[in-house]
């Protein structure tokens, strides 16, 4: 993490949303007083914590944007039902590199 050691301000934060897959050395970020934290969506709902009706008030708030156009879904293609010509199909376009977006199997 020496790079984002250098980036990091005092007192900063670091949010990560996947797991690390490796040991991640922190020690550097002590001199800053940095926040190193992790973030899952299904926190609340597995461990059912105190605060979970503000899962359902954060997803009904996400729904409401989308369906406003406040936020623009990712998805650029649909290849229609989960099939082995439709997995085929976009594990090709993956690979392809030129993706922009989300393709999904429905």
């Amino acid at each position: 993490m020496p790079a984002v050691n250098e980036l990091i301000a005092p007192q900063g934060s670091i949010a990560n949303i996947v797991e690390p897959g490796q040991a991640i050395n922190l020690d550097q970020l002590a001199h800053k007083s940095a926040r190193f934290n992790f973030e899952w969506m299904f926190t609340k709902v597995v461990s059912n914590t105190s605060d979970l009706q503000s899962q359902h008030d954060i997803l009904n708030k996400v729904s409401e944007w989308l369906d406003n156009g406040v936020l623009k879904s990712t998805m650029t293609q649909n290849l229609g039902p989960i099939t082995a010509e439709n997995v085929k199909k976009a594990h090709e376009l993956i690979e392809e590199n030129h993706t922009i977006g989300k393709i999904i199997l429905s």
